[in-house]
């Protein structure tokens, strides 16, 4: 880590709102996740988090500060949009519904990254960026739309997405998707659309495009594989 810094390169992480291992034994068995709040047991995104319990949020934080002492200076935050319980009666640690922890979630997650990375990381040099976002998350990260659909649908689902974000003041960028084994399946939408054989756009001329419009916004991610 310290020998990328010393090159200019800073680490930028994946995390997500949830536990894994060892700390996901322990915190299930002290309840601080959303298993307590009726989160059924799944292969992603499980246990998550109850971020409204402060011993639960310091037990998730101290995991994220091994990773900033280590030199990381920033994450890329997934989720937390995702498997959160919503319905029925069950409550969370500070005794709102799961109903009301339900939008609240995501800037509770993105929060609790913030506050120990500025613990962490001297003069704010660090960014967290996010997924998902609610009132109150602009305060705290820069924004990722996920992953897209390589064809013109997705394009034209980002730039929607950017123009959205602009009137809602969330510095946002856009996303170029990779060739991956995903993004191969959506190229099927594009000929199954209602083009004719003759103008029906490839999904390299849609990356192309996607990647282009996206020098136009705050901040743009290429991804290649």
């Amino acid at each position: 880590m310290k020998w990328l810094n010393g090159q200019t390169v800073q680490m930028f992480l994946w995390i997500g709102p949830f536990f894994n291992g060892q700390m996901a034994t322990n915190a299930l068995t002290k309840g601080w996740t959303l298993a307590s709040a009726g989160q059924k047991p799944a292969k992603e995104n499980y246990p998550l988090v109850d971020f409204t319990n402060p011993e639960a949020k310091k037990y998730w934080q101290d995991g994220v500060a091994k990773l900033l002492k280590l030199g990381v200076a920033g994450f890329k935050m997934d989720r937390s949009e995702e498997n959160i319980p919503e319905n029925g009666s069950d409550k969370v640690f500070d005794g709102r519904s799961v109903r009301e922890n339900r939008n609240a979630y995501p800037v509770m997650y993105l929060q609790a990254a913030y506050d120990v990375a500025r613990e962490c990381r001297s003069n704010d040099d660090f960014v967290c960026m996010p997924r998902a976002a609610y009132t109150g998350s602009s305060a705290h990260g820069v924004f990722w739309g996920g992953d897209i659909a390589g064809t013109e649908y997705g394009l034209r689902a980002e730039i929607i997405a950017v123009q959205r974000a602009a009137v809602m003041v969330i510095p946002t960028g856009a996303r170029t998707p990779a060739a991956t084994a995903s993004n191969r399946r959506t190229r099927k939408s594009v000929a199954a659309g209602s083009h004719s054989v003759a103008s029906r756009p490839s999904w390299k001329s849609a990356r192309r495009r996607t990647g282009r419009s996206g020098t136009f916004t705050p901040r743009q991610a290429m991804t290649l594989s």
